[in-house]
């Protein structure tokens, strides 16, 4: 009896030989940047790591008068739940496979984790057949160069000209900068208007009711609204029906049932915008780093402005179309890493626009189904698009001997790679 009792409570053996002795795989190159692992678990093998896992569960394990780990292993295993040990020991095994792989194939830098990955089912494993694992890792990708025709392709010249329409538009845009407000008596295009704004549903009920600012910028790009509250004096009501679509955020309402609403003009003032002269500008802008004293010195300075400007438009402009046409020879194909990481960024986006999370996600469950199909679509294939052009954009810049980290990116690169360019095409 004693000699049966030691035994009941012996440990499971786990050989001293290394987990590699115990492992027996393969791989293929997926379609997608990716590597495909087959892995086969023998009836040895899956002995082999599921007593590590037995082992490390019999530690932590303790009943009443036993202490931790000193449980005799024959009455441990009536406790023990054949899933607490597959749950840890297929993504132990899986685990240490990538990294014996990482480590005997240093061509692939392998990113990310491990997906598409399906536990088998441990009913059906009854520790004599053999159990086929499979999933996939993905690993930086690199451009493929189908021919050198890119190296030859044609440049967009760059015009920074700075108009004179362009210069009185921001000698205008500064001025209203110092613009004061007066009252008005009827409300016009140069008006700023203040309403009071009730929403109906349909049944006529009243939904909400608050104040809202027509501005000046919101004349232009809402005409149709503005074209209804023009024209009228404080007091005034403008009845329409609810359509978001021609209406400024601040006047739209997130409710389904919104029909109509109804605006009483509270407040209008116009922008009494000051004229620019010498003393005026020597009165704003005379005094601190930059001292600018008169009205032909702050259009100079603002003409350099537009030019920088103008210049890093032209150059984005010039950079993206070459990019483009590069990937007519240049190819590249992007992880699922990396598009999920976009992704989900670009998503941060798009909820800080909505004015947060929970915004976003209400719009997102107001979509139909196929309307949320569509918009997810859209995102992922921005997503691939820039990461196309991103990673070819650095391979490009490799060419030509300019430094590109792709984690820390380099702002000067573009300008960089726009000379090199230029300077190839002038050879």
């Amino acid at each position: 009896m004693a000699q049966s009792s030691k035994k009941s409570s012996r440990k499971p053996h786990i050989s001293s030989s290394s987990p590699r002795d115990y492992m027996t795989y393969s791989f293929d190159q997926g379609g997608q940047s990716n590597i495909v692992i087959r892995a086969v678990l023998t009836s040895e093998h899956f002995t082999y790591w599921s007593n590590r896992i037995i082992a490390r569960l019999h530690q932590d394990f303790q009943l009443p008068w036993y202490r931790k780990g000193k449980v005799p292993m024959s009455m441990f295993r009536m406790y023990l739940n054949p899933t607490d040990v597959s749950s840890r020991m297929f993504p132990e095994y899986v685990e240490m496979v990538v990294r014996d792989f990482a480590a005997n194939n240093p061509d692939y830098s392998l990113i990310g984790e491990v997906y598409d990955f399906v536990f088998p089912d441990m009913s059906q494993i009854d520790g004599k057949k053999d159990i086929s694992l499979e999933w996939k890792v993905d690993y930086v990708p690199s451009v493929q160069e189908s021919s050198q025709v890119w190296k030859g392709l044609p440049l967009m010249s760059i015009d920074d000209t700075v108009s004179d329409e362009k210069l009185v538009e921001a000698m205008q845009s500064v001025a209203r900068q110092f613009a004061e407000y007066s009252p008005a008596q009827e409300t016009a295009n140069d008006t700023v208007i203040r309403c009071s704004v009730r929403f109906f549903g349909a049944d006529g009920s009243e939904l909400k009711t608050k104040f809202a600012y027509f501005g000046l910028d919101d004349h232009e790009k809402y005409p149709d609204f503005s074209a209804k509250l023009c024209g009228h004096s404080v007091w005034d009501r403008v009845e329409c029906e609810y359509i978001s679509d021609i209406l400024p955020p601040s006047f739209c309402y997130q409710d389904g049932n919104v029909a109509r609403l109804e605006c009483t003009i509270t407040d209008i003032q116009r922008m009494v915008v000051p004229v620019l002269t010498d003393e005026f500008v020597a009165q704003q802008f005379g005094n601190g780093d930059v001292q600018i004293t008169s009205v032909a010195q702050l259009e100079s300075r603002l003409r350099e402005t537009l030019k920088e400007n103008l210049l890093k438009e032209w150059l984005e402009k010039a950079i993206d179309a070459f990019i483009v046409s590069c990937m007519d020879y240049l190819h590249i194909t992007i992880p699922k890493t990396y598009i999920d990481h976009d992704v989900v960024e670009r998503k941060k986006q798009f909820a800080a626009q909505f004015g947060g999370q929970k915004r976003f996600d209400s719009y997102l469950a107001s979509m139909q189904p196929q309307e949320k199909e569509q918009f997810e679509q859209s995102i992922r294939s921005a997503s691939i698009t820039w990461l196309q052009k991103y990673f070819i954009f650095c391979h490009v810049c490799k060419e030509f001997g300019i430094p590109h980290d792709l984690r820390k990116g380099d702002p000067d690169a573009g300008k960089k790679l726009y000379d090199a360019l230029r300077a190839r095409a002038n050879q």
